[in-house]
């Protein structure tokens, strides 16, 4: 009965990013080839080689193909690689990459080292070569790396989506929100319906991508003990269903939403089977975030091209994505409105902004509707300089409907929401 009942309180919906990785088998070094930009590189008295199903090239023939500039420090036995404002430091034997971006440094761990051999040094191609912004990918037929420089074909794009990014900016600022919320669910059983209708306060901080909600919960508990009678009978409601309902009844919550993950825990959990001070996660949760920047976004998307169906026309493969992404979301692709707005529709999205006087934004509404297997989702954000409001329709499911509503009130913070919660944390997965 937990099971069935923590099913009932949560949502998601989810959605996979597939990325090509590079061969697992061993070769000979005269096997594997490598193309940057279509172009084959030239390896003199050393080749690429194959160790533990990774893929390592000599690092300055492939770093300055693609136009860095290399150096080698025999007393830290470190690899340096510059390239306009990005630094790539790699170490002998050590799996640490320092990454440093516009002064900022980060610090990443890769799966493999570099190393020396023949006096020669070695780094693995696919995190050498994505570190400066390429699309990498390999052709298991004729055992060649493919590298497409996407930040060389960035430029050309640049001023192409000022709109998308006015809205990013806008609701990227965080802001303190306090406001209500109202989720009425069917729950679909094969003894029949069970109605769950909740509302509540919230609390928190949000922007574009992160999400910080706290506040209270309370349960229309009668109707689903009624459901629950009417299904399964006056005996199915025994002293541990009534507990739980109680539970239910009045209860607190709190939940963080970022890098597609939605957290849960609170004292409304507690009778569904969560312990305290744990955390239930939903994974993937998928929640249409650009990022801050729409063109490092699809900068950093079409580095996750599969580029093998078309080996000899990579770069075209990626110049594609990208004047898709232009006509999805590109300036030209907003129509003006008779009130003065803009309007984008594209890709089962709906964006409209309303403009001031100084053509700055004072509202906005993104609605997306997508069907899917007899699913509908279909979701809707207004933003305005005072207020948000939120709804998330779901229809069609086999195990569940949902309806869901928020709106709240907006203040200006100087504070950012938590993206990671303290304490333990547990997977689950829903199904629709």
């Amino acid at each position: 009965m937990k099971k069935k009942i923590f099913s009932i309180i949560g949502t998601a919906f989810c959605s996979v990013l597939m990325v090509g990785a590079l061969s697992s088998t061993a070769f000979a070094a005269d096997d594997i080839s490598v193309k940057v930009d279509d172009t084959t590189v030239e390896f003199t008295d050393v080749k690429p080689i194959i160790e533990n199903s990774r893929t390592f090239v000599p690092f300055r023939a492939i770093f300055e193909k693609m136009d860095a500039d290399v150096s080698w420090n025999e007393e830290t036995r470190s690899i340096t690689a510059v390239r306009d404002n990005i630094t790539v430091s790699f170490t002998i034997g050590k799996q640490e990459v320092i990454i440093t971006e516009d002064g900022k440094s980060q610090v990443k761990v890769i799966d493999v080292a570099p190393f020396i051999q023949d006096n020669r040094t070695y780094v693995p191609i696919r995190f050498a070569s994505e570190a400066f912004g390429a699309c990498v990918d390999w052709v298991s037929d004729t055992r060649t790396v493919l590298i497409v420089d996407v930040e060389k074909l960035m430029p050309e794009y640049e001023n192409q989506f000022n709109n998308i990014q006015k809205y990013i900016d806008f609701t990227n600022e965080n802001v303190a929100l306090n406001g209500t919320f109202t989720n009425s669910m069917t729950y679909k059983t094969t003894m029949g319906n069970i109605p769950v209708s909740t509302s509540g306060t919230i609390s928190g901080i949000k922007n574009n991508s992160d999400l910080e909600l706290a506040g209270t919960v309370t349960t229309d508990i009668d109707s689903i003990k009624s459901a629950i009678i009417l299904n399964e009978g006056e005996n199915a409601v025994n002293s541990q269903v009534e507990n739980i309902l109680n539970g239910l009844s009045n209860a607190s919550y709190q939940s963080i939403l970022s890098d597609n993950k939605l957290y849960l825990s609170g004292s409304i959990f507690t009778p569904l089977g969560l312990e305290q001070n744990t955390w239930a996660c939903i994974s993937e949760f998928n929640t249409l975030s650009f990022g801050t920047n729409f063109i490092d976004y699809i900068s950093s998307s079409a580095q996750s091209i599969i580029l093998n169906t078309n080996p000899n026309n990579t770069v075209n493969t990626i110049k594609s994505y990208l004047d898709n992404m232009k006509n999805l979301y590109g300036d030209a692709s907003f129509t003006t409105n008779e009130d003065g707005s803009i309007t984008l529709n594209s890709n089962n999205l709906t964006l409209k902004l309303i403009l001031d006087e100084n053509k700055n934004i004072s509202d906005a509404v993104l609605t997306t509707n997508k069907t899917e297997n007899g699913i509908n989702i279909s979701t809707s954000s207004h933003n305005t300089a005072s207020t948000y409001d939120f709804s998330f329709n779901l229809t069609g499911g086999k195990t569940l409907n949902i309806n869901f509503a928020l709106n709240a009130q907006k203040s200006n913070t100087t504070s950012k929401p938590t993206t990671i919660p303290n304490g333990d944390v547990v997977d689950i997965k829903l199904n629709y």
